[in-house]
């Protein structure tokens, strides 16, 4: 008969041993290994040509390589230009706007062309190692969050192996959202430790490396949702001004970032799919009651947001967003009980409804799912921590996570020492 108090400890030992880690970058890598192979794609053209020199327009001249997010400029020479370059499908509105401000990914790409131009197989590794190193940081994020060791394991394995990724690492000119989602899980780090600690170097670097991120995909807005959350779910024992000096800083940066960035003519429009929130405020608002639902069926595995928009329309397309709404409901039935009497729980929870906001504002993809992945499977293995050691209470102690419901009463300090040990 399977003894299932043991369970937890045998994960533990083998999620915090250095054979645990070396198993899941094998599979990582194995589940990977056929995206090298993949080529170039969409995007990644254009990208080329950009580098190779081969992009001139009579009515734009030669792009350099920080336009190469620029996929519309928004001006009727241009687009017809691209058009009958055939960069753009014959029913292109002359008025559309793809033109993204990211440098930092911009650069990847250069050192691309620079280093091992037109080997696509060279590309997709560089795009491999920073998933990778996407998933070491997201484990690091998640041991600050339980005490037992085998949770953390459990939302560092679901992350690297959930299939809504596969586009985003086997896509080159996707990278942008892997870069994104490092500098941004590097920037919490770093937030964290300043409100833990105290320390102003390590808040202006979080600000510092917020700013950077945003540089390199507009998917690092992300990160306010992080702060926000932390500053709501974790530090109950604070006042609200306190936690204000917090948030704020972020969100300076993230206003100085977006005023310069619409400033200089950059976003999208046009298109009919995207959706500016500052102008179209009331389709914003039918946008998120649409997509949030859908980007929440597909990060619990229920669907795919690729659905919405690619295969259905009509009354399957009515079928498909009840669907997404049944789906939601389901998944607030098992999470709700435990937001009142778990901090890690409601962070995890408020951090992932609001990163998912932003992208309300773009296509609903999975490959923009990323950084909202990191707080759903954070929330998915918290929720099935707790729910086992209510089934095994005496689990629970052995494995110390009962410190995090107990630790109302325990101050913020110096020192750290919030929730559990493992936060220290």
């Amino acid at each position: 008969m399977v003894d299932f108090k043991r369970i937890p400890r045998s994960l533990d030992r083998l999620s915090g041993s250095k054979t645990g880690a070396l198993v899941l970058l094998f599979v990582v890598v194995l589940i990977a290994w056929p995206g090298l192979n993949s080529g170039f794609q969409l995007d990644d053209y254009e990208q080329n040509l950009i580098l190779q020199g081969d992009a001139e327009f009579p009515e734009a001249g030669q792009p350099s390589w920080w336009d190469l997010f620029c996929f519309a400029e928004g001006s009727a020479e241009a687009n017809l230009a691209r058009i009958d370059r055939g960069l753009l499908p014959w029913w292109s509105s002359e008025t559309l706007r793809f033109n993204f401000l990211r440098p930092v990914s911009a650069i990847t790409h250069w050192l691309d062309h620079q280093l091992w131009p037109g080997t696509p197989w060279a590309m997709h590794v560089h795009s491999l190692l920073w998933y990778l190193l996407t998933v070491f940081l997201c484990h690091r994020l998640y041991r600050r969050f339980t005490a037992a060791t085998w949770a953390a394991g459990l939302a560092t394995v679901m992350f690297a192996v959930d299939d809504i990724h596969a586009i985003t690492v086997t896509w080159i000119a996707n990278r942008n959202h892997l870069i994104a989602c490092v500098l941004v899980l590097v920037a919490f780090a770093c937030h964290v430790c300043w409100r833990l600690q105290g320390r102003a170097s390590l808040g202006f670097a979080a600000c510092g490396l917020f700013l950077v991120a945003l540089l390199a995909s507009e998917a690092a807005v992300a990160f306010g949702a992080f702060v926000v959350a932390w500053a709501t779910a974790i530090e109950t024992d604070r006042s609200w001004r306190r936690r204000l000096i917090g948030i704020v800083p972020s969100l300076m940066t993230g206003f100085a970032w977006l005023m310069v960035y619409r400033t200089l003519g950059f976003g999208s429009s046009g298109s009919g799919g995207y959706v500016d929130p500052v102008d179209q405020p009331l389709s914003f608002l039918v946008a998120c009651l649409e997509r949030i639902p859908a980007f929440l069926a597909s990060l619990s595995g229920a669907s795919s947001s690729d659905l919405v928009y690619t295969f259905f329309d009509g009354l399957g397309r009515s079928v498909l967003f009840s669907h997404h709404v049944l789906a939601t409901l389901m998944a607030a039935v098992v999470v709700i009980p435990f937001l009142r009497q778990d901090r890690a729980t409601r962070f995890w929870s408020i951090s992932l409804v609001l990163s998912l906001l932003p992208l309300c504002a773009a296509f609903p993809f999975d490959r923009v799912l990323l950084l909202a992945s990191v707080s759903s499977h954070g929330l998915i293995a918290r929720i099935l921590e707790l729910l086992f050691h209510q089934r095994f209470p005496v689990a629970a102690k052995t494995s110390g996570t009962d410190a995090i419901r107990e630790s109302g009463s325990q101050k913020l300090n110096g020192q750290g020492g919030l929730l559990t040990p493992s936060m220290k």
